[in-house]
């Protein structure tokens, strides 16, 4: 896998949220050190960032980045060929989500002190359960004819608006942030791995269709770079 051969962008990656994450919660580690169901709650958003994360740059703009590279085109010839590139792909991606999900629930309730429990491993599974639909409905973004450098930017600029728009709704959520954050990736995982909230219909449709975006995205996915055509 392509993070694995480069080690400081693989490690700075995991450390990252990990680092974050006790930066702006240094003045409590006292407080609720051993609260594992405090911890609970505090890590959703950062579980949602870090997802959304491997959904965008490990899968996304991985398979933007082989098929700029023509390297696809010389053995994927038809639908069952791309499927299965893509199918691969999703399982790789959701190795390395397994690698950076586990890291920082790992580091982080050592660094509290905290013992995890069951309701924290079933967090875990959920947030990998999250990342499969994720990935799922993201697909349609790889099959864009635009170049990996734009791919990247296009990204980039993705999730700093989404994690903006995350940040903004702790101290207001009305009018276009309320409406945006009921399709924003990172609200979504808080949503679902928190039993006390549920789903608007405008979240369910929304995600709807763009997994019937990615299934067509998938059984058309071009091979060809974009350079090839011009």
């Amino acid at each position: 896998m392509e993070q694995v051969r480069t080690p400081f962008s693989l490690v700075w990656t995991i450390m990252s949220p990990t680092v974050l994450f006790f930066f702006l919660h240094f003045n409590e580690i006292e407080l609720h050190t051993g609260d594992t169901s405090w911890l609970r709650g505090q890590v959703s958003w950062f579980l949602g960032y870090i997802s959304f994360s491997v959904v965008l740059f490990n899968y996304c703009l991985y398979l933007t980045g082989r098929r700029e590279s023509g390297f696809i085109a010389t053995f994927v010839h038809d639908m069952s060929g791309r499927l299965l590139f893509i199918r691969s792909q999703l399982i790789a991606s959701l190795t390395m989500s397994v690698v950076y999900v586990c890291f920082f629930v790992g580091v982080v309730f050592a660094g509290f002190q905290a013992e995890p429990d069951y309701l924290t491993v079933l967090m875990v599974i959920k947030t990998l359960s999250i990342n499969a639909l994720m990935m799922t409905s993201m697909t349609f973004l790889s099959s864009l004819r635009i170049t990996f450098q734009t791919a990247s930017t296009i990204y980039s600029v993705l999730i700093t608006v989404c994690m903006v728009f995350g940040i903004v709704s702790l101290k207001y959520d009305h009018g276009f942030i309320s409406w945006f954050n009921k399709i924003n990736p990172i609200i979504l995982y808080s949503t679902l791995l928190d039993a006390q909230k549920s789903l608007s219909l405008l979240t369910i449709i929304f995600y709807g269709i763009l997994c019937m975006l990615s299934l067509i995205a998938a059984m058309t996915f071009r091979t060809e770079p974009v350079w090839s055509s011009q």
